[in-house]
């Protein structure tokens, strides 16, 4: 009975032992995930600058330098002219997709923002749990184990004690 106590003892120690290193383990993801929101707001915070430096910049190529170059090329009559306005219309038109590009980004920034905090959540949530395993939980289990061996044990003796006296 005392080499079977050790060994129930032994076990919930090791399980005690993993519960620790998952504790650990999340502890360092909240960590990580904390810095991970904090650069994802940091790019959201830049893309917002962009874009709207973005949005700047194409509204005056759409209302100055375009309409510009367009009389430009007109008052020149010169099929090259023509050409340049082409030209830095299909350079707008890919601002403009970039730009939609960018947009898109921060949208799934904003996005991820609160899955980070989802994750990060459910992990401090874990933690606790594990936390209340290891330190009332398995204290508890470890004195019910040598109470209930110890009774075994006790039977045994018992048992023993009444078969000597018959």
């Amino acid at each position: 009975a005392k080499n079977c106590k050790g060994f129930v003892i032994v076990q919930v120690e090791r399980i005690a032992g993993a519960l620790e290193q998952s504790r650990l383990k999340m502890m360092k993801d909240v960590v990580l995930f904390d810095r991970l929101y904090d650069e994802n707001f940091a790019y959201f915070k830049e893309l917002q600058l962009y874009i709207r430096a973005g949005e700047e910049k194409l509204e005056e190529m759409r209302t100055k330098t375009l309409p510009k170059l367009h009389a430009q090329a007109a008052a020149a009559n010169d099929p090259m002219a023509v050409q340049v306005v082409a030209d830095f219309e299909a350079g707008v038109n890919r601002f403009e997709k970039k730009l939609h590009d960018l947009k898109i980004s921060k949208t799934i920034a904003i996005q991820t923002a609160p899955q980070i905090r989802l994750i990060q959540n459910n992990d401090k949530a874990l933690i606790d749990r594990v936390q209340t395993a290891i330190y009332s939980t398995i204290p508890l289990w470890k004195n019910q184990l040598v109470i209930a061996l110890g009774l075994a044990s006790q039977r045994q003796e018992i048992g023993r004690a009444s078969c000597r006296e018959r």
